[in-house]
């Protein structure tokens, strides 16, 4: 389990690094994101559409 109660808010034209120690959840996010991967828990939204659909 490598991420848990995530909440992530990116304004508009903001730049982002995801940045932590090996194991952290840095490519399991990122492959959420891009819906390589689908959640077991939980749900994904950007800008209020739920990727898991």
């Amino acid at each position: 389990e490598a991420l848990r109660d995530i909440n992530l808010v990116v304004p508009e034209g903001d730049f982002v690094f995801l940045v932590g120690p090996s194991g952290a959840g840095k490519s399991t996010l990122v492959r959420l994101l891009i819906r390589e991967e689908k959640p077991t828990k939980g749900k994904i939204f950007v800008e209020g559409v739920e990727l898991g659909r």
